[in-house]
C-alpha cells in the first residue's frame, strides 16, 4: 500500500520539483558577484572567472580600506562618524562573507547535496507535498523580496550623487570615503564614482545572497524535519490499515522498514 501511494505521489514530486531550486536566486546573485564559479565550467573559464572573483573582491576590501581611512580621520563629534562606522563594519563583514564563500566552497556544495538529496524527492503523501510546497513558496518570497529591497536601496544610493551633480551642481560620492585625490577632477571623480558605486553594490548583494542562502537551508531542514515528524506520526495507522486488510503476516516487516527509513532520513539531515 505505502509503495502504491509513493508510486503515485512521484509524477506530482517530479512535475512541481522540475525547475525548483531553493538557492537558484542566491546562486546567481553570488555569480554575478564573483563568487560561486559553476562546476560544469571549462578550464578557460575557470580560469577567467577566477580573475573576475579576485577583482571584485579586492574592490570591496579598497572600499573598505577607504572607508575605515576616513572613519581613522574623523572626529567623534562628527555627523557622519557613526554611519561611517557602520558602513566599514557592514564591508568588514561582506568581505569577510565573501572569504567564507570562497574558501569553504565545498561545504556549501555538501549543503545543497543534501537539500537536493534523492530520498527527500520521493513523498508519502498529499501532506508532506504541502508541506514541501509551502516551504518552497517561503523561500522565493524572502529571496525575491528581500534581494530586491536591497538592489533598489543600493540603486538609490547610487543614483544620489548623480542627481546632485547634474540637477544642483553639487560634488558628492555615493560614501563619504577617504579620497586620494582631488574629486573636483572629472577623471578622479568617475574612477571613484564607479569604485565605490560597484565596491557597495558587490558588498550588499554579496550580504543578500548569504542571507538567503543560509535562510532557504534552515527553513528546507525545518521542512525535512516536519515531514519527519509525519512520516512518524503516521507509522502505526500504516500498520493498522496494513493489518485490517489481512496483511498481518508482514506487520513485523513493514514496521522494521518503516522505522528504519525514518533513521535514515534523520541521518540525512543531521549527517
Amino acid at each position: 500500500m505505502i509503495s502504491l501511494a509513493m508510486r503515485g505521489l512521484d509524477r506530482r514530486n517530479t512535475i512541481k520539483r522540475k525547475h525548483a531550486s531553493e538557492a537558484r536566486m542566491a546562486g546567481q546573485v553570488l555569480k554575478c558577484c564573483g563568487l560561486w564559479r559553476p562546476l560544469s565550467w571549462t578550464s578557460w573559464k575557470k580560469m577567467t572567472y577566477s580573475g573576475f572573483s579576485l577583482v571584485s573582491l579586492m574592490i570591496v576590501i579598497i572600499t573598505a580600506l577607504l572607508v575605515l581611512i576616513a572613519v581613522c580621520q574623523m572626529s567623534f563629534n562628527d555627523d557622519l562618524f557613526a554611519e561611517n562606522v557602520f558602513l566599514m563594519f557592514a564591508l568588514i563583514n561582506a568581505t569577510s562573507k565573501a572569504a567564507n564563500v570562497l574558501l569553504f566552497r565545498g561545504r556549501f556544495i555538501a549543503l545543497l547535496n543534501m537539500v537536493a538529496n534523492e530520498r527527500w524527492s520521493k513523498l508519502w503523501s498529499d501532506e508532506e507535498l504541502e508541506i514541501r510546497a509551502k516551504c518552497d513558496k517561503t523561500i522565493r518570497k524572502i529571496s525575491v523580496y528581500f534581494t530586491t529591497a536591497v538592489f533598489v536601496a543600493i540603486l538609490l544610493r547610487v543614483i544620489a550623487p548623480l542627481v546632485d551633480l547634474f540637477v544642483k551642481g553639487e560634488i558628492r560620492l555615493p560614501v563619504n570615503a577617504y579620497c586620494p585625490c582631488d574629486i573636483r577632477n572629472p577623471s578622479c571623480y568617475w574612477m571613484l564614482y564607479w569604485q565605490q558605486a560597484i565596491g557597495t553594490g558587490i558588498a550588499t548583494l554579496i550580504h543578500a545572497a548569504k542571507d538567503c542562502l543560509i535562510c532557504a537551508f534552515l527553513l528546507q531542514t525545518c521542512s525535512y524535519l516536519e515531514i519527519l515528524k509525519r512520516r512518524i506520526v503516521s507509522i502505526p495507522g500504516l500498520i493498522a490499515s496494513e493489518r485490517n486488510c489481512g496483511n498481518s503476516g508482514n506487520i513485523q516487516e513493514m514496521e522494521k522498514r518503516l522505522i528504519s527509513g525514518c533513521v535514515e532520513d534523520h541521518d540525512n539531515i543531521f549527517l
